[in-house]
């Protein structure tokens, strides 16, 4: 039978933001995008996906998803085999960040409403050179201001496939899911000593911390800094690591800068990271990876490397 795995989307995503691993994922594993809209409170959201998930899982969460992911993981630790926290952070929302949700909750419940908020946001999930040149946050009032601007910008973005998915899957979200969505991100807590907890069990299950390196949403530091937790140690500047003792090497997908990794061999390369006190080495189950090129929602953006990193954590043994 197919080991389970569960694929958590993001904010105002759909599982279509996963459509690129999906079918090499589902060759080999059983896999279910459960619905994270359901409720404005991160406990109930999380109890209610544990409430319909198998005994034990392997758990992958992008961006909203890995703060669902991290909730789930507090709740229930010995269920979930593995986890992958992608475009995500452990913090709770500092008070500006909270400030500007509540904006977009508002700005949600105008006239054409989750239109104006993927007008804001869009060059926020994406790459520069995934948004449509000329893309700006529509105007509330004025000259340009019409209730139709959205839709005109939307068929802009018909000519980037990664911001039409952006798009589309914004439009397929209603208000009231925004809304429940947003409360959910602003009711979680600190989730690093969760994390942390989880990483240094006995079981030593693997975690991947993946983002692109060019997130302008979450910064990469945030990604860093769940590694740092997870590993207990420090990642030096520009390193991406696998365990303490790997070598550096490069891979290219679909023509993609390489992204870097430390992968798993006997030589005795110095380390990727260095440790923290207490720690004496970095855990080896815990894996970072940062994708050149890529900005917050990665799987879309290079959903070859995105893919090939998943597989490798699904398939590498605990």
């Amino acid at each position: 039978m197919s080991r389970p795995l569960l694929l958590l989307p993001g904010l105002l995503c759909t599982k279509r933001v996963f459509a690129g691993q999906l079918p090499a994922l589902r060759e080999r594993f059983s896999v279910t995008v459960p619905s994270v809209s359901t409720h404005p409170s991160i406990t109930t959201l999380a109890s209610a996906i544990l409430a319909r998930a198998p005994d034990t899982f392997a758990l992958a969460g992008l961006s909203f998803g890995g703060y669902v992911a991290l909730e789930m993981l507090r709740l229930a630790p010995r269920r979930i085999e593995r986890l992958a926290l992608i475009s995500s952070q452990a913090r709770p929302d500092s008070p500006s960040t909270t400030a500007r949700r509540r904006t977009m909750l508002a700005l949600s419940e105008t006239e054409n409403g989750i239109a104006n908020v993927i007008s804001r946001q869009l060059s926020l999930l994406l790459h520069p050179s995934r948004v449509p040149p000329g893309w700006a946050p529509l105007r509330r009032g004025g000259p340009g201001g019409r209730a139709d601007e959205a839709s005109e910008l939307s068929l802009d973005a018909l000519r980037y496939p990664e911001a039409a998915a952006v798009v589309e899957m914004a439009q397929a979200t209603s208000v009231r899911d925004f809304g429940a969505q947003q409360e959910a991100i602003m009711s979680r807590g600190d989730a690093r000593a969760t994390l942390r907890e989880y990483a240094a069990s006995p079981a030593a299950p693997r975690v991947l911390v993946l983002c692109g390196a060019e997130d302008s949403l979450i910064p990469r530091r945030a990604a860093e800094e769940m590694f740092e937790v997870a590993a207990g140690a420090a990642l030096r500047p520009g390193m991406a690591a696998y365990g303490p003792h790997r070598h550096h090497r490069h891979r290219h997908h679909h023509h993609a800068a390489g992204h870097s990794r430390h992968e798993g061999g006997s030589d005795a390369a110095a380390p990727a990271v260095a440790a923290l006190p207490g720690a004496e080495l970095a855990r080896p189950n815990v894996a970072f990876v940062a994708v050149p090129g890529a900005g917050h929602l990665v799987t879309l953006e290079e959903p070859g490397v995105v893919t090939a990193e998943l597989l490798h954590w699904m398939e590498e043994s605990a």
